[in-house]
């Protein structure tokens, strides 16, 4: 019988959104089971990367998402170790 290797546990990775409402023609931020609007983009986003920057000097990986109005993806950083790559 062959012994099975324990494999490294995979940190789970956090992730905050910057997206736009329009029923509150505003700009909001959530992650982490909070919302927070904002009336200005920059300003979610500012909100958005410090809060990430906190999780990643604390050890945890994270993610910020940027969408447009339109809803589709405008960019995205990572803090810590990016995520893989799969062909596909």
């Amino acid at each position: 019988m062959t012994r099975r290797k324990n494999k490294p546990k995979r940190q789970e990775r956090l992730i905050w959104r910057v997206q736009y409402h329009k029923h509150h023609r505003a700009w909001s931020y959530s992650g982490f089971s909070e919302e927070v609007y904002f009336t200005t983009q920059r300003a979610a986003i500012d909100r958005a990367r410090w809060k990430a920057r906190q999780a990643w000097k604390h050890g945890r990986l994270a993610q910020v998402v940027v969408h447009r109005k339109d809803g589709r993806i405008r960019f995205e950083n990572t803090y810590g170790q990016d995520p893989r790559r799969y062909k596909g």
